[in-house]
């Protein structure tokens, strides 16, 4: 049967009330390498949140994992940042992944790297910013999202689709594709947030 993994904390104490950076793993918060695994949820209490570690948060080699509504940096309500040492999310050699409605924030590398993977979806995720959209300062110290080394599929349908994110107060690059072949990138906000009509929110990526 396929893996479930939901309602978690990851790296630290929840009950603390300072949280402890003490309590990280050394290694990957979550390591998926068998197929058809589930990361998180949009039900209650299925969100894992994970934060303090000092290698990636979630790494995938399998194929058909779905990351879900999970919050990587931050804790539940991401009213407070924590970070994770390396990258976020890290697809290499997977394939059918879907990445969608995680709160990726304040982390010491790339919020999501892809490399060498297919059929890969990232759909309405905040990438660099809270759950809200409006919390500046806790961007990734490097790229928002960056692919690498992904070839062209045979069809029409892309190898990688990102759609409907906020990616934003990142260190470096909102999106860099090197070597990355038959990419869709459609209807995301990058830099900023347009959802406040007042002040606009200047969030732009380094």
């Amino acid at each position: 049967a396929a893996d479930t993994v939901q309602g978690n904390y990851i790296g630290f104490d929840p009950s603390a009330d300072v949280p402890d950076f003490g309590y990280g793993n050394s290694g990957f918060g979550i390591d998926v390498q068998n197929a058809g695994s589930t990361i998180g949820g949009t039900g209650a209490n299925e969100a894992n949140v994970i934060s303090f570690n000092d290698s990636v948060g979630i790494d995938v080699s399998g194929s058909g994992a779905s990351i879900v509504g999970n919050r990587i940096g931050t804790e539940l309500t991401s009213q407070l940042v924590m970070g994770i040492g390396n990258v976020v999310i890290n697809l290499e050699g997977a394939s059918d992944v879907t990445i969608s409605q995680d709160v990726i924030a304040n982390n010491s590398n790339d919020g999501i790297h892809i490399e060498q993977s297919s059929a890969v979806q990232i759909l309405g995720n905040k990438i660099g910013t809270d759950d809200s959209g409006t919390e500046q300062g806790v961007g990734n110290q490097d790229d928002g999202i960056e692919i690498v080394n992904v070839a062209a599929s045979a069809g029409s349908t892309p190898q990688v689709l990102i759609d409907g994110n906020l990616i934003a107060s990142n260190a470096g690059d909102g999106i860099r594709l090197t070597s990355a072949n038959g990419v869709k990138i459609t209807g995301n906000v990058i830099g900023y947030n347009t959802t406040d009509s007042d002040t606009g929110f200047v969030f732009g990526n380094n």
